[in-house]
């Protein structure tokens, strides 16, 4: 099953991020972590996440983020800026459960950044 998953500021409340799936309805929010957050697609089709912000807790987003697509021909969209603390890294893994997988990117704040072939990335 296709699944999209949309990071944001929740609306409701603005201090809060939203994470939300298309699938069965789900969705949760909370403040900012100060550590880390990871976001996992599924393994059963295409996926696409979508980071279009975060709540502004803690000053903003800073922790390290982690976002694995799983299995697929997976999607990352960053639309927002994110401001990381100094230590703290984005890892982005499209097929992160495949035996194989086609395309990675880690950066950090020192913006060192490894891209497997095939890799397509986008950032707005």
């Amino acid at each position: 099953m296709t699944e999209t998953i949309t990071v944001s500021q929740d609306a409701g409340m603005p201090t809060n991020t939203l994470v939300d799936s298309n699938v069965g309805g789900e969705s949760v929010s909370f403040l900012n972590p100060t550590t880390s957050l990871e976001i996992n697609g599924g393994d059963t089709g295409d996926d696409t996440i979508n980071v279009n912000g975060f709540g502004t807790s803690g000053g903003g987003f800073t922790a390290n983020l982690t976002i694995n697509g799983g299995t697929g021909n997976d999607l990352v969209n960053l639309n927002a800026d994110i401001d990381f603390a100094g230590g703290n890294s984005l890892d982005v893994d499209l097929q992160n459960d495949d035996a194989s997988p086609l395309a990675s990117m880690r950066s950090t704040s020192v913006q060192t950044q490894t891209l497997s072939p095939r890799a397509r990335v986008r950032s707005r």
